[in-house]
C-alpha cells in the first residue's frame, strides 16, 4: 500500500515537501507528481532551495510533472533507443478515438439513437476512448478491472457491451501496453530512472494513476508517498478567521459586472503596491473579458493555462478553408473566410487578390443579402474570387477517405493559398499549424476511411482541446491553477466564479455514474473527492492572504449562489457587483480607440472631422449609441453571424415596404386593394431578394422554405393593411396638387454650421393634408414610448425637419409612425410636449444629432443614451457581439423602457 502523509491545513504544501526531500534517503531523489504543469512550475521554484538527495553529487532537480508528461518522456525515450525513423508510435488516443466514432456512426443500432451527429459520435467515442485507455494502464500494471455484482445487471450488461468494443479495437500499439512493453525492452532512462514516486496533488490519486505510476518509473506501491491534507468536517469545523482578515465576496448580475469588479480588485492591489496577484480562473468567459479591461489599462496579464485555439482568428482561418474543401458553402462563409488576416496576405501574395478585388466580393456577397449556397466555380465565372486549380480539384472530391488523407489535403491547400505563410508569422498561427501536423502525425498508418462530417467534427474537436499559450511579457497579474495555489501562494488572489456551478469543478458523469468509475479504479470515490477538495480549499481560505471571491448568477434576476465551500467557511453576506463598481469613464479619444481595436477596410475615409452626410436612420442611430454608429455606419463593420438561413425580424418590413412604395391614393374597395397588395408581394418575392439594383452582380434567389414563410407571414397582415389603405382620405379634386401621394420620397439638405448633409427616404407623405408616414413592423406599445418626452426617438422630427428645409408646398401638420402587423394596423402620433410645436420638435432633433457628431469629432467623452430609452438599441444592434457598452459613462439611475412584448427592430420596418 502507498504510504499516506497527512498534513494540518494550516500547513503550506510546498514547505512540507521542501522539508521531506531534504530529509529523503536514498542516491536518487524521489520523482514528483502534480496535476498540471502550472503545479509542476510552481513546486520547482519551491525546490529549488531546497536540497535533494545527490544534490551535492550534483544530481539534477527531481523531476517534477503530470503523468501525461511522464508517459510523454517515456514514448520519447523508447523511440530514441532505435532513431525515431526506426520505431512505430503509439496509437493516438485521437487516432482510436476516430475509429471508434466512425463504428458508431456505421453501426446499424446506434447511427439512429445518434441521429447521425458525427460530433455526438466523436464525444460518445472520447469517453469511451479514456475509460478504454484507464483499462490498459490497469492491465498494464496487473491491478485488474472492476466487475460488478451479480444483482447489478444494468452496469453488467454496459461493461459487457463496452468490454466487446474493448476488445475488438484495442491493438498492441495503444500506448499503455507500448510504453510497458518498450520500459522492459530498452533500459530505463533519468529522469524517470527513481526509487520513490510522491504524489503531490492535494487530493488522493485513483488506482489508474497508481498504475500508470507504476510503470512509468519501475516502482511498486510501497515506493509511493501520497500528501495531503487531515480531513476536515465541514459540519463541525470551527471557523478560523484568516490572520489578514481581507476576505470579500460579491455578487454580480451579469458577465460585465463580474468583469468589472474584478479588475477593479486588481487595480486597487496594484494601487498598494502589489506585485504579484493571483486570478483563479473558474469562469473562463469573464476572465477574458478582464484582460481586455486590463489591457486597456494597461496592466499585463498573464494566462499560461491558455485559450481554446478554436476562439483564435488563425484557427477560423483553416476552419473557413476546411469548409470549402468539403462544402457546402454558403455566401457567410466566403465572407468570413475573405476577411481574414491571414487569408488575405496568403491570396495577395498567391493571387493578387487585393483590397479592390475584397471588396468587389464583400459587394457583390452583401448585396445578395441572404446566407445561401454558392459554388466556387460561381464565383470564378463571375470573376469574384479566383483560387489555385488544385483547390478547386480537391474540393471537387467526394467519398470517404482516411484521416490522413483529409489532413493531407488541407496542408495541400493551405500551402497553395499561401495560408500557412501568413500563419507562419503569427503566434497562434503556429499553434494551428502545429495542431495539424501533429494531428497529421498521428493519423499515419491508419487505414479506416471516414466520413467528411466526422473530419469536420475531429478538426473542431482537436482546435477546441488544444490550447494557445499568448506570449506576455513580465505581469504582476497572473492566471493561477487550484493545486499550484498549494504550492506557491501570490499576494492576493482574486477567485471568478466562486459560485456553486464551478466551485468544486466537478466532472460531468459521462455514461457511468462517478461512482462506478470510481470502482473500476479510473477516478476517486466522489464523497472521497469533495471532502479533499474541501479540505484543500480550507487551507488556501485560512491562509494570509488578502482573497476576493466573485460569483455571478446564471439569470440576471436570479439570486447568486456562492459556493457551498464558501457558505461553510464564513458568515458574512456578498455585497452586490453594482455597489462595489466605481464609475469609469473611457479615457482617451472615442476614434483613435476603436480604431486601434478594429481594424477595417472600408471606401469611407475619415479624418475625425464630421462626415460626408448622414442618413436619418444613422442619425438614429447616432444618438441611440455612438459606439454603433461608428462601427457600424462609418467603419463599415458588421457581424457575419447576423446572417442566418433563417428569416431576420426586418425581413418582413423590408418587403411591405417595397410592395407599398407603390400604393396609389385610392382604391375602389378593400377587396380590390387585398388583391392588388397579393399580387404585389408575389411580384416582390420573385425578384431578387432584397431587391438590390439591376448593378448587382449575384441574384440569389430566396431558399423556398423561407420564401414560403415570408409569403404566409405577408399574406396574414393583407386584409388588415387593405382596411387601412382604403380607409385613408380620398384625394379632393378641386385641390390641384402633384402627386398627392409621395411614396419613397427622397430628402436631402445641409445641416447649418457645417459641411454634413442629412438625407432619408420618407416611406409615405400625404401631400394634401401635410401627414409624414413612416411604416413600422413594431409594437405600437413600444413605438409610443419612444415618441414620449423620455424616449429616444428622432427619426420622425428629422423627416419633418427635411420637409421644412427643402421647402415643401404643404406645412406639415402631423407625422406618424404606422404599424402594420397581423392583429391590427395602428397610427402612433407624434405628439408635441413642453408646449412645443412639430416644426421645434424637428429643430430640437437636428440640434442634438448636430451635438452628438461634433463631440465625437473632437473625440469627447459621449453618452450612449438609447441604451437607456430602449433596450432594443442593443437587442438589435448589428455589432452587439464586439460592443463594450461599459465603455461610456452610463447613468444606472435610468430606468430601461420594458421590452417584454416587443419583437421587431425600431431602427427601419
Amino acid at each position: 500500500m502507498p504510504k499516506v502523509i497527512a498534513l494540518p491545513s494550516t500547513t503550506p504544501l510546498s514547505r512540507a515537501v521542501a522539508q521531506a526531500m531534504g530529509q529523503a534517503q536514498g542516491n536518487r531523489p524521489p520523482a514528483i507528481i502534480t496535476d498540471s504543469p502550472a503545479a509542476a512550475g510552481a513546486l520547482k521554484t519551491t525546490l529549488s532551495g531546497a536540497s535533494w538527495p545527490g544534490r551535492g553529487q550534483g544530481r539534477p532537480l527531481p523531476w517534477c510533472g503530470s503523468l501525461e508528461q511522464a508517459a510523454q518522456q517515456a514514448v520519447f525515450q523508447i523511440a530514441s533507443h532505435g532513431g525515431l525513423n526506426d520505431v512505430s508510435l503509439p496509437r493516438s488516443l485521437c487516432a482510436r478515438r476516430v475509429e471508434l466514432a466512425q463504428h458508431l456512426l456505421d453501426h446499424s443500432a446506434l447511427k439512429h439513437a445518434l441521429a447521425g451527429s458525427a460530433r455526438a459520435a466523436l464525444m460518445l467515442a472520447g469517453q469511451w476512448a479514456e475509460l478504454f485507455e484507464g483499462w490498459d494502464w490497469l492491465n498494464a500494471a496487473q491491478r485488474g478491472m472492476y466487475s460488478p455484482s451479480a444483482d447489478n445487471f444494468s452496469v453488467a450488461g454496459d461493461l459487457r457491451v463496452l468490454g466487446e468494443l474493448y476488445r475488438a479495437t484495442s491493438v498492441a500499439d495503444d500506448q499503455a501496453s507500448w510504453i510497458r512493453l518498450g520500459l522492459e525492452k530498452h533500459q530505463r532512462r533519468s529522469p524517470l530512472c527513481t526509487d520513490a514516486v510522491w504524489f503531490c496533488l492535494g487530493r488522493s490519486p485513483s488506482q489508474r494513476e497508481l498504475a500508470m505510476a507504476e510503470i512509468l518509473f519501475g516502482v511498486n506501491d510501497s515506493q509511493i508517498t501520497v500528501f495531503v491534507f487531515e480531513a476536515i468536517d465541514p459540519l463541525t469545523a470551527s471557523e478560523v478567521l484568516p490572520a489578514s482578515h481581507e476576505r470579500e465576496l460579491i455578487a454580480a448580475c451579469t458577465l460585465e459586472e463580474t468583469a468589472w469588479a474584478g479588475v477593479q480588485s486588481i487595480l486597487q492591489w496594484r494601487a498598494r503596491g502589489f506585485d504579484d496577484i493571483g486570478v483563479l480562473a473558474l469562469d473562463r468567459k469573464a476572465v477574458r473579458r478582464m484582460r481586455a479591461l486590463l489591457q486597456r489599462a494597461g496592466e499585463t496579464f498573464s494566462d499560461r493555462s491558455g485559450w481554446a485555439l478554436d476562439t483564435t482568428v488563425a484557427a477560423s482561418a483553416v476552419a473557413g478553408l476546411n469548409q470549402l474543401l468539403c462544402g457546402p458553402i454558403t455566401t457567410q462563409t466566403i465572407l468570413e473566410w475573405v476577411h481574414s488576416p491571414f487569408v488575405a496576405a496568403g491570396l495577395q501574395a498567391t493571387s493578387g487578390f487585393d483590397a479592390p478585388r475584397r471588396q468587389a466580393l464583400d459587394t457583390a456577397l452583401r448585396e445578395a443579402g441572404r446566407v445561401t449556397e454558392i459554388s466556387l466555380s460561381a464565383l470564378a465565372q463571375q470573376n469574384l474570387l479566383t483560387l489555385p486549380a488544385v483547390v478547386h480539384e480537391i474540393a471537387g472530391r467526394r467519398g470517404r477517405r482516411p484521416l490522413s488523407g483529409w489532413v493531407d489535403q488541407l496542408l495541400q491547400s493551405s500551402e497553395a493559398l499561401g495560408l500557412d505563410t501568413s500563419l507562419a508569422k503569427d503566434p497562434a498561427g503556429e499553434a494551428v499549424l502545429a495542431v495539424l501536423q501533429i494531428l497529421q502525425q498521428q493519423s499515419i498508418g491508419d487505414s479506416l476511411a471516414i466520413s467528411a462530417s466526422l473530419w469536420n467534427a475531429v478538426l473542431a474537436e482537436e482546435l477546441n482541446r488544444s490550447r494557445f499559450i499568448e506570449p506576455t511579457d513580465q505581469a504582476k497579474v497572473r492566471v493561477v491553477s487550484a493545486s499550484s495555489l498549494l504550492w506557491q501562494r501570490p499576494q492576493a488572489l482574486l477567485v471568478v466564479g466562486a459560485d456553486a456551478k464551478r466551485l468544486p469543478q466537478r466532472e460531468i458523469p459521462r455514461f457511468f455514474e462517478p461512482a462506478r468509475l470510481a470502482e473500476m479504479g479510473l477516478t476517486l470515490d466522489p464523497i472521497q473527492e469533495e471532502s479533499e477538495g474541501f479540505t484543500a480549499f480550507t487551507a488556501l481560505w485560512r491562509s494570509d492572504l488578502p482573497i476576493t471571491m466573485i460569483a455571478t448568477s446564471d439569470e440576471p434576476d436570479s439570486a447568486v449562489q456562492f459556493s457551498p465551500w464558501v457558505e461553510l467557511q464564513t458568515g458574512r453576506q456578498p455585497r452586490k457587483a453594482s455597489e462595489v463598481i466605481s464609475p469609469l469613464t473611457l479615457n482617451c479619444k472615442l476614434l483613435p480607440a476603436l480604431s486601434g481595436d478594429f481594424q477595417s477596410e472600408t471606401q469611407l475615409h475619415w479624418n475625425l472631422g464630421l462626415p460626408d452626410a448622414i442618413t436619418v436612420s444613422e442619425a438614429q442611430r447616432l444618438v441611440d449609441c455612438p459606439y454603433q454608429y461608428v462601427l457600424a455606419s462609418l467603419m463599415a463593420l458588421s457581424q457575419c453571424d447576423d446572417l442566418h438561413e433563417t428569416l431576420q425580424s426586418s425581413d418582413l418590413g423590408s418587403l411591405l415596404h417595397h410592395v407599398l412604395k407603390a400604393a396609389g391614393a385610392e382604391f375602389d374597395s378593400e377587396a380590390q386593394c387585398a388583391e392588388w397588395l397579393r399580387q404585389q408581394i408575389d411580384q416582390s418575392l420573385e425578384q431578387p431578394w432584397r431587391w438590390s439594383g439591376r448593378s448587382a452582380r449575384l441574384h440569389l434567389a430566396l431558399p423556398k422554405p423561407l420564401w414560403a414563410q415570408l409569403r404566409a407571414e405577408a399574406f396574414a397582415i393583407v386584409p388588415k393593411l387593405a382596411r387601412w389603405l382604403v380607409s385613408q382620405p380620398t384625394v379632393d379634386p378641386a385641390i390641384n396638387i402633384i402627386g398627392a401621394i409621395q411614396t419613397e420620397l427622397p430628402l436631402c439638405a445641409q445641416i447649418p454650421g457645417s459641411d454634413t448633409v442629412l438625407k432619408g427616404r420618407l416611406d409615405r407623405f400625404d401631400v394634401q393634408r401635410g401627414v409624414v408616414m413612416d411604416f413600422k413592423t413594431s409594437d405600437p406599445k413600444v413605438l409610443r414610448k419612444r415618441l414620449t418626452a423620455e424616449g429616444n426617438e428622432l427619426q420622425l422630427q428629422l423627416y419633418v425637419w427635411l420637409l421644412r428645409a427643402q421647402q415643401s408646398p404643404q406645412p406639415v401638420s402631423a407625422a406618424r409612425f404606422v404599424s402594420i402587423r397581423r392583429e391590427a394596423v395602428t397610427e402612433v402620433d407624434l405628439k408635441p410636449y413642453d408646449g412645443a410645436s412639430i416644426a421645434q420638435l424637428g429643430d430640437q432633433a437636428l440640434d442634438s444629432v448636430r451635438s452628438e457628431l461634433k463631440d465625437i469629432a473632437g473625440g469627447a467623452a459621449v453618452q450612449a443614451r438609447g441604451v437607456h430609452a430602449d433596450a432594443q438599441v442593443c437587442d438589435y444592434c448589428a455589432v452587439r457581439g464586439v460592443c463594450r457598452r461599459d465603455d461610456y459613462s452610463l447613468d444606472t439611475s435610468l430606468t430601461e423602457v420594458e421590452t417584454s412584448d416587443a419583437a421587431e427592430p425600431t431602427d427601419g420596418a
